[in-house]
């Protein structure tokens, strides 16, 4: 096991060990929205590639790299047991490239 992961794993594992105890404490439940946030990062790798379709070269790049991303979610909750949530997540995005001058960046005619 790797030094970073044996970190990260000791760190979950105190985080949900001083978590549990302050949750058996919640005595009553009391249903409502509520918002939430992240980030992160993102890794993609699989390195750049080109297809020919119809004499045309696309090629995609942007695959080797990492990204911040970032979340934000919303939701009910109806039970302490069921709720109903909604999330938009952005990973970043790759670029598509024709050297057809005739073709846009979104790979459509021009």
């Amino acid at each position: 096991m790797k030094t970073r992961d044996l970190v990260v794993f000791s760190t979950a594992l105190v985080v949900t060990a001083i978590a549990m105890p302050a949750a058996a404490q919640s005595s009553a439940f009391d249903p409502g929205f509520y918002i939430g946030g992240g980030f992160g990062q993102s890794h993609v790798s699989g390195g750049n590639n080109s297809i020919v379709i119809g004499g045309v070269t696309y090629t995609a790049s942007g695959f080797d790299d990492n990204k911040t991303t970032g979340q934000v979610n919303a939701g009910y909750q109806f039970t302490e047991m069921s709720g109903l949530e909604v999330q938009y997540s952005d990973f970043g995005s790759a670029a598509v490239r024709s050297r057809d001058p005739t073709v846009s960046a979104r790979g459509r005619p021009a």
